[in-house]
Order: C-alpha cells, then sequence, then structure tokens
C-alpha cells in the first residue's frame, strides 16, 4: 500500500516499508532527545536517524526533512533514498522522527486509550522536530557544523521553520512543493483553487457537486478526502477530465463507484490508520497546517475547500481545544531568513493543488540567495522527475551551489523550452 506524497499539501505519504530489514545492509544510529526541550525534565527518548551508506568526514551531509505526516523516510529506506536521489558524493541522513517513536505515543495516550491533546501538541509541533534535526547535527558534525537541507511539501515547511531558527548551520537548502500557512494567512492567499477549477470544467458541474454533497451528507468526510486526493493521481492535464467523470458519478448516485474510489484514492487506508499511534504527529501536523487559514477561510460556507477541510477534520480534536483557548496557536517568525548567507533552491508548481507558487513567491522575499523556480507542473512535479531533471537540479545545487554551471544549463534550458521561469 502506499499513499502518495503529503497532506496539504501536505498528504499522507505511506510507502511500504519491509517489515523485517537485514541490520547489516543499515547504517543508523540514534540520539538522546527530551520529549519537550521546553521541559527538559519531563523525560528523554533516543531518537533513531539512518544513514545512506558508511560516513564520510571529507563529504557534505545532507539531511532529508519529512515532517509528522510524511512516511518516505523509514527505517531500511535511507539506502535506497541516497541511491535514487542523490549519488555518493554526499553523506545522506534520514531522519524520520518522533512520529516512530513508541515512547512518546504512549506518555500521550489515556487510560481508556483516547490521547491528551494537549500533552501530544507539546511532544509532536513542528518546534520539537527542528530541535531534534539540530541534535542530530550537532551530533554527527559537531557543534559548529554546517549540513544540506532537502524537504518536500510538509518536510519543506519543516526546512524552513529550521532555517528560521538555526539557518546559521544551513549552508544550503533544496525545498519544493513547500506550502507555508502562515505566510499565506498573512497575505490572504488561499491554495485550494478546487471551487474555480470545477467552474472551468463546465457551468453545471459545481452545482452538481452541491447536489452529490447533500446526497453523501452522512460520508462527507471521505467524499471531501476523495476530492482532496484526486490530483495526486493525474497528470495537471489529466485531471479536469477525470474530476468530471467523478462529480458525474457522485450526481448519479453511484454508491459502487464512490465504494471504488474510496479504495483507489486511499480514503479507506488512511482512514484506518488514523486509529493507530503514529496518526498522532499527523493530527497536530495538520493543526499547524489549518489554524492560522481559518482567519481567512470559512470551511462552512458554499465555497468548497477539500484539501483544507480534510486537513481541518483530521486535526478536529486539536481545533477544539484551541477554540477553548487552551491550545496555542501555530506561529513562525521569518525575519532570521532574511539575514542568512544560506543558498536556496525554493521549486514550486504552477498547477500545484496543494501549495500553491504564490506563497514560494512571497517566501523568496525573506532570502537573500535564493533561487525561485516556477514549473508548469503539479505537486508532485511528476514531469520534472520523468526527464531527470529533478534529480539533476538537486544534486548540482547541492555539490556546486547555485553558481553551478550545469544547474545554469538546466534550468536556461527549462525556461527555453517554457516549462520553467526562474527568479534569481
Amino acid at each position: 500500500m502506499r499513499l502518495p506524497h503529503v497532506l496539504f499539501l501536505f498528504i499522507i505519504l505511506l510507502c511500504i516499508t519491509p517489515l523485517f530489514v537485514n541490520a547489516s545492509e543499515i547504517f543508523a544510529d540514534s540520539v538522546l532527545v527530551p520529549f519537550d526541550y521546553e521541559n527538559p525534565q519531563a523525560g528523554t527518548f533516543y531518537l533513531y536517524y539512518e544513514y545512506g551508506d558508511s560516513f564520510d568526514v571529507e563529504k557534505p551531509t545532507i539531511f532529508i526533512i519529512p515532517d509528522g505526516q510524511q512516511f518516505y523516510v523509514r527505517r531500511g529506506t535511507v539506502q535506497k533514498l541516497q541511491k535514487s536521489w542523490f549519488d555518493d558524493r554526499f553523506n545522506v541522513i534520514g531522519i524520520p522522527g518522533r512520529m516512530i517513536s513508541e515512547t512518546l505515543a504512549n506518555k500521550v495516550k489515556k487510560q481508556d486509550n483516547s490521547y491528551d491533546w494537549k500533552l501530544a501538541y507539546s511532544y509532536f509541533k513542528s518546534s520539537q522536530w527542528c530541535s531534534d534535526i539540530d541534535m542530530v547535527r550537532k551530533r554527527v558534525l559537531g557543534t559548529g557544523g554546517k549540513v544540506y537541507l532537502y524537504g518536500g511539501s510538509g518536510g519543506g515547511y519543516l526546512v524552513q521553520e529550521y532555517l528560521a531558527r538555526f539557518g546559521e548551520h544551513v549552508s544550503r537548502a533544496f525545498v519544493s512543493g513547500v506550502p507555508n500557512p502562515v505566510v499565506d494567512a498573512q497575505i490572504g492567499v488561499i491554495n485550494d483553487t478546487f471551487n474555480d477549477d470545477i467552474k472551468k470544467i463546465g457551468d453545471n458541474y459545481l452545482s452538481k457537486l452541491h447536489t452529490a454533497l447533500k446526497y453523501f451528507e452522512k460520508d462527507r468526510g471521505d467524499l471531501i478526502m476523495a476530492l482532496s486526493r484526486q490530483h495526486y493521481f493525474y497528470k495537471s492535464e489529466e485531471l479536469d477530465s477525470a474530476r468530471a467523470a467523478l462529480i458525474d458519478s457522485l450526481y448519479e448516485r453511484n454508491q459502487d463507484y464512490f465504494e471504488k474510489i474510496k479504495t483507489e484514492y486511499q480514503v479507506n487506508a488512511i482512514n484506518d490508520f488514523m486509529n493507530s499511534p503514529q496518526a498522532i504527529a499527523i493530527r497536530v501536523r495538520m493543526y499547524e497546517f489549518i489554524q492560522t487559514l481559518l482567519e481567512i477561510i470559512d470551511l462552512h460556507g458554499a465555497v468548497i475547500y477539500p484539501t483544507h477541510e480534510m486537513q481541518y477534520n483530521l486535526a478536529l480534536p486539536l481545533i477544539q481545544l484551541y477554540e477553548k483557548g487552551e491550545m496555542p496557536a501555530h506561529t513562525m517568525d521569518l525575519n532570521k531568513m532574511s539575514e542568512l548567507e544560506t543558498e536556496m533552491i525554493l521549486l514550486t508548481g504552477k498547477h500545484d493543488k496543494a501549495a500553491g507558487y504564490l506563497s514560494g513567491v512571497e517566501l523568496k522575499k525573506n532570502m537573500k540567495n535564493c533561487l525561485l523556480v516556477i514549473a508548469d507542473d503539479d505537486h508532485m512535479f511528476k514531469h520534472l522527475r520523468e526527464t531527470g531533471n529533478f534529480k539533476k537540479m538537486c544534486i548540482e545545487f547541492f555539490h556546486d551551489g547555485l553558481q553551478s554551471g550545469s544547474l545554469i544549463t538546466i534550468l536556461e534550458q527549462l525556461e527555453d523550452s517554457d516549462y520553467a521561469s526562474v527568479t534569481k
């Protein structure tokens, strides 16, 4: 079973990892970290991280950063990721994060097997993850050691937060398909363009969808999730026809088709997974994605925002506490980023339905040495990956920086083909 790239973004990406991995094939370590950096007396646990190969002090080191709702970095996966995404000129380290810690999950579980969501937020919020990353950096490279960071979608958002706090320790960062709900709320941007996209398919499709939502009212959560996830399964040029077919079938009250898409788009699998301890981190991360946006989005009005409504549904236990004044708002201070010398590539997709490119345009203003690439592509950058240019860009940037001749050639070719626009 595979649940594509991020939820909101940012998707639940659940890649299957072998249940049993030969320990001799894994280069792994751990570092002792606090449950809560703001309350060090609360206890400690060992944070797992994994190398793609044996460590070489002469090579630069790349950290692969997922966040609480991404699962492509798992035990036994980093060797494969190093070979697939990078090459042997780098040390590659994957940090799965605290969502894999049974110790932490058990700490927030109550006697009745429900969860203490206040404590869960304290333990699984993004600031704890950023501090974990810095603990690994110091463990591997020393207190003054500098690292390269790679993150996509929600992981890229976590990279931004790390830069905002510890950016002086980052030489280069490559992020793709990155949302930033804090920035979006500040500039009033709603990246979920679903409603307007459906209007463009045909005059009556939005009306048909509202009718279908009334019929499937008891299953609205599943239907919204399916609508939110559909774009991960199609190229941008295929999406309109796929959406039209889906809405037509729902309008015709085709229950069998509805059940079929819940399987195909992994709605059922996600619902099952959300009952597991690892889903605690997902709900916390979804809260961080949606809480700020509630200031500018009405999820209970006539406009349909499937991505944001899905996030809201997953984060509901924390949102309810926030509405009672018992949960802090999610914030990020980007001021420090403007002072950094860190080189950065910010890759965005013009047709990204999870993290719009306007966020990237605004984020670039906060970085001195940032290259903004707006590709004629989607959240998954399917075309860029199929041509091999995604990997080439990443490798050449990490090896030689923004001045890399090979990187400049790749970008010029993409611009010449009208595939991408590049802003230095």
